[in-house]
């Protein structure tokens, strides 16, 4: 082999422990690939190799270091170590391949520390460090996109990291040992996207954050020991996205998230010290999508939600504390999905949802407390209702005459209007069980989806035959029931669970 004319070298998945020893003039070699050469363990000089581009070592397992002259390589513009598991450190030289514009360095879990030298690569654009579960400090100056993810003994970006003018997008998630950002992060007027997810330790941001005007995305889901946000966010007016999901120390927002006037998606689920929210709240007219899941002690929205003109999706799921909704939800007319699930205290609905002429799910599951819902409404657009589990709700669902989906599974009523026959999108109708159903024969001609459940009823009566659309028959705990009549030739589906005294079926099946 002539190594003067030698253009690629590729190699993946050898087992050589070392290539050559001495120097070669390797003045044309541009691509080196010994990715998967789990014995190599170390590599030539590479003086001479000064137009090399590119070179693959992934999964280079046993290679401890890269040799001094790999700074000579001034033309090398991607260097890929993914899982080099044995590195420990890159040598100083490095900050001489100025050139470079692509590091990725992803699971090399032995490497602590980076050179100083990193900071003369003026033309680097992304460094991947995901999984570098032994990196203790990390600087570099010039990168565009910087992935340090999961870093879990990641302490601090060194001071200079903050003069970062050119990035756009930092991943520091579960990186669980930070405790803080640099001040001087405000200089990063380029950044995009920000995700310090699963960063437990954090307590507190920069309050110069705000300054990051660029700022789009911005992922705080699972900071535990954050308690607040800095006033300066409402200065970055280009934010579209802000996730605080399980922030479980956030006691409230600034008011200053009014400002953010771009935001379309904003999640608090889990923030379960989160008593209220701002009335800036009202402010965030492009805002989409609100997710306030699980925020157990939220007592009230303010009434200015219903500013939020391009409300579509508003999440209350297990809001045990919120006793109401503010009349003025009326005005968010652009509503399309509301949930309530399991929001115990909550007694009523306004009767401004009348209003809501655009919404298509309304979901009240496990409303415990809910004791009516409004009148001499009808919601044109509403397709799905679900009232399974309001155990206190007695009256027919009278809201909306266009409903193709209605669950009253577990609730106490016991009468369907005659006016049903006339719901011309009814597909679904989920009814529990009552003797009282068949003196409805209307009724009958309606429900797809029963339920019985943990009752004393000894035998199903044979009417239930008649229910002509049954799709579904559910039996659960049903401990004395011992035959099951004939049932709809429609029946796809019977679930006959903890039945222990069931010893036969009177029915057959007549569908293939």
């Amino acid at each position: 082999m002539n190594p003067q004319s030698l253009v690629e070298l590729v190699m993946h998945g050898s087992k050589l422990e070392k290539l050559w020893e001495e120097t070669k003039p390797l003045g044309k070699l541009r691509w080196i690939n010994l990715s998967s050469s789990v014995n190599l363990k170390e590599l030539p000089d590479l003086s001479l190799a000064t137009n090399l581009e590119e070179m693959d070592l992934n999964q280079c397992t046993s290679l401890v270091e890269l040799p001094s002259s790999i700074g000579k390589a001034s033309n090398l513009k991607k260097l890929d170590l993914v899982h080099c598991s044995s590195l420990v450190q890159l040598p100083s030289s490095i900050g001489d391949n100025t050139n470079l514009q692509n590091l990725d360095l992803s699971n090399c879990s032995s490497l602590v520390e980076l050179p100083s030298s990193m900071d003369n690569l003026i033309n680097l654009e992304k460094v991947n460090l995901s999984h570098c579960s032994s990196l203790v400090k990390f600087t570099c100056s010039h990168v565009r996109e910087l992935n340090l993810a999961h870093c879990s003994t990641l302490v601090e970006l060194a001071p200079s990291t903050g003069t970062l003018f050119n990035l756009e997008k930092l991943d520091l998630s579960h990186c669980s040992s930070i405790v803080e950002l640099p001040s001087s992060v405000e200089n990063a007027t380029k950044l995009l996207h920000l995700n310090l997810e699963g960063c437990s330790s954090l307590m507190d941001l920069p309050s110069c954050i705000g300054n990051a005007t660029s700022l789009q995305k911005f992922y705080l889901n699972n900071c535990s020991s954050l308690e607040k946000l800095p006033s300066s966010i409402g200065s970055a007016s280009n934010l579209e996205k802000l996730d605080l999901s399980n922030c479980s120390n956030l006691v409230e927002l600034p008011s200053s998230i009014g400002n953010a006037i771009n935001l379309l998606y904003l999640s608090l689920i889990g923030c379960s010290r989160l008593v209220k929210l701002p009335s800036s709240m009202g402010n965030l007219t492009s805002l989409k999508i609100l997710y306030l899941n699980n925020c157990s002690n939220l007592v009230e929205l303010h009434y200015t939600i219903g500013n939020a003109i391009s409300l579509e999706k508003l999440d209350l799921s297990n809001c045990s504390s919120l006793v109401k909704l503010p009349h003025s939800i009326g005005k968010a007319t652009n509503l399309q999905k509301l949930k309530l699930v399991n929001c115990s205290s909550l007694v009523e609905l306004p009767s401004s949802i009348g209003n809501l002429f655009k919404l298509q799910l309304l979901c009240l599951k496990g409303c415990s407390k809910l004791e009516v819902l409004p009148i001499n409404i009808d919601m044109q657009s509403l397709n799905e209702l679900d009232l399974t589990d309001c155990s206190l709700l007695k009256s027919f669902p009278q809201i909306s005459t266009y409903i193709g989906v209605l669950r009253l599974k577990g609730t106490a009523i016991k009468e369907v209007p005659s006016s049903t026959r006339l719901w011309c999108r009814l597909a679904t109708l989920q009814m529990s069980y009552t003797e009282s159903l068949k003196q409805l024969p209307h009724a009958l001609s309606c429900i797809t989806e029963l339920h019985l459940s943990n009752t004393e009823i000894q035998e199903i009566s044979p009417w239930v035959k008649e229910i002509s659309k049954l799709r579904r028959f559910v039996l659960s705990g049903c401990r004395k029931v011992v035959s099951l009549p004939q049932l709809s030739d429609s029946l796809s589906s019977l679930h006959a669970e903890n039945c222990r005294s069931l010893e036969r079926l009177d029915c057959s099946f007549h569908n293939p």
